[in-house]
């Protein structure tokens, strides 16, 4: 998650965020050897990173103008970033991942959803040609569909509350009316 300015042999290469490291092998037989995987996407809307041989960079640092020149972002901005610039990079039509990041904040505030659980829901179901209620029952526990059956059962039953507790009122005004006009005693 560091910002870094990487330096292989005397040039200042790369200028962007840690997101990986590990080893890489070039193909199946090839040995594998360490890298640093870097983002340098300019902006939310284009994805790109690098891959550098640990072997190749003869110096890596912190960017100290990075949080100079960026504001601090809330972490529903960061949360967004990361939901975005993934789906985006993977090929995903911008205007729909913008809908669709609309539509899963919701259900992520909704149901305490963490951002990756998300994605790995919106994964899927790109990947599966499906609707995003059978990921979300598998991957986070979360039935919409039951739920929205349950809330129509819960809307008739206020209904019905209701309408029983307006009789009731109904019934007591039409007591105290008469109460206090002397129709009837205490003792009915």
């Amino acid at each position: 998650g560091d910002e870094v300015i990487c330096c292989v042999g005397d040039e200042e290469r790369h200028v962007g965020k840690i997101i990986a490291i590990g080893s890489w092998k070039e193909n199946e037989d090839a040995e594998p050897y360490q890298v640093v995987c870097i983002e340098t996407s300019k902006n939310a809307r284009s994805y790109s990173s690098e891959i550098i041989k640990v072997d190749d960079i003869t110096y890596i640092c912190k960017n100290p103008l990075k949080k100079k020149l960026d504001p601090p972002m809330s972490k529903k901005e960061a949360d967004k970033k990361t939901y975005v610039s993934m789906l985006v990079g993977l090929g995903c039509e911008p205007k729909a991942v913008e809908t669709a990041w609309n539509s899963m904040e919701k259900v992520m505030d909704n149901f305490d959803i963490p951002v990756d659980k998300a994605l790995a829901c919106s994964l899927y179901s790109i990947a599966n040609k499906c609707s995003i209620f059978e990921p979300m029952k598998e991957i986070c526990g979360v039935d919409i569909e039951e739920m929205e059956k349950m809330l129509i059962n819960l809307e008739n039953a206020q209904k019905f509350s209701m309408g029983m507790a307006m009789k009731y009122l109904g019934e007591c005004v039409e007591l105290i009316g008469k109460y206090i006009k002397g129709e009837i005693t205490d003792e009915e």
